[in-house]
């Protein structure tokens, strides 16, 4: 089975303002609260989320490294999508700003074989509900060669055992 990581580096993102929220409130807000990042693969059964940038306000920086590896079928098949919410708590509940959903298969498109260095991407954070945009999510990205992994070997059943 082939095999392939995909490398990401979350950079920074910006908020759009709350026309109904005076623009120092929503910077206090943000900035009391902190903002992250939560990555995944689905099917990879693997989530990352960022250290929460206090400072940033609505402009928040996380230089943030993150590495997934993943079945290069899944990828040919277009089955792989990356999901990337901006969030933040508040009191016991988590708060989803935005979220982006970029398939895997367009990354590898907008990426050329002679790119040994990560690309940058720049993509709109929408609200889940009313898909009405929330801000800008920047981060780079670097697909690895392909790789094959062994598969384990099973022990052999000594002469005569039964199965059950």
């Amino acid at each position: 089975m082939e095999y392939r990581t995909l490398e990401l580096n979350l950079t920074s993102a910006k908020v759009l303002k709350d026309v109904n929220r005076p623009s120092w409130e929503e910077e206090d807000l943000f900035s009391e609260m902190g903002l992250y990042v939560v990555v995944s693969l689905p099917g990879n059964n693997e989530e990352f989320k960022t250290p929460v940038d206090r400072s940033g306000g609505t402009d928040p920086e996380w230089n943030f490294p993150i590495k997934f590896t993943f079945e290069e079928s899944l990828l040919q098949q277009d089955r792989l999508t990356l999901q990337m919410k901006l969030c933040y708590d508040h009191h016991t509940e988590t708060h989803i700003i935005g979220e982006v959903h970029v398939s895997l298969s367009q990354l590898v498109d907008l990426n050329t074989p002679e790119n040994l260095f990560f690309n940058h991407v720049s993509y709109l954070l929408r609200e889940q509900s009313s898909g009405c945009p929330k801000g800008i999510l920047d981060f780079f990205y670097k697909f690895g060669e392909k790789f094959t992994s062994r598969v384990k070997n099973f022990p052999t059943p000594s002469p005569g055992a039964r199965s059950t």
